[in-house]
């Protein structure tokens, strides 16, 4: 016979699974999850980047998605990708975002014809932020997220992206 205690715990057990297909779903019909099979052919790419010399760059760090994720879930790093269609200036509030943190963010301005990353995640509205950290979610090592063309939502989604914000946590919190 199962207990009160044990019936508890199933039933958040159930909820808890549950909840993370709804999260996964959802995430994945919003477009914030590649599209695409990494393993395709049955063979894992091999993932071989480091991360770059700057915290910032005009014209994008030359990274995939995946790189991006490798990288921020192996570094304990956050990327930005702010992606434009005619007008970089569009984003000239979020200049020096990257400095707030100590070396944890790398930033990047990137025109959607000279990236990959739009079509990763199947962004179709420009301009966009694309903010990949090492926050652990159901899917794996690393979060993908969208922010507002804003500093302050720029700077909470880096903050929700970040595992460990560190000396972080008084821009954080």
């Amino acid at each position: 016979m199962v207990d009160t205690k044990q019936q508890v715990l199933m039933l958040g057990g159930g909820l808890m699974v549950a909840f993370g297909f709804m999260f996964m779903g959802a995430a994945s019909l919003s477009g914030l999850t590649p599209s695409g099979n990494p393993n395709q052919g049955g063979e894992r790419q091999q993932i071989n980047a480091t991360l770059p010399e700057q915290n910032y760059a005009e014209d994008g760090f030359g990274f995939s998605l995946s790189e991006q994720a490798y990288l921020a879930a192996n570094n304990q790093v956050v990327f930005v990708t702010a992606i434009y269609d005619e007008d970089p200036q569009v984003f000239d509030d979020l200049q020096g975002v990257q400095q707030d943190f100590g070396g944890r963010v790398y930033y990047s301005t990137v025109n959607s014809t000279d990236t990959q990353i739009d079509n990763d995640i199947g962004i179709q509205n420009f301009p966009d932020i694309i903010v990949v950290g090492d926050q652990r979610t159901q899917s794996g090592p690393y979060s993908i997220a969208r922010a507002d063309n804003n500093r302050e939502s720029v700077i909470n989604t880096i903050c929700s992206s970040m595992r460990n914000v560190g000396d972080s946590a008084a821009l954080c919190y």
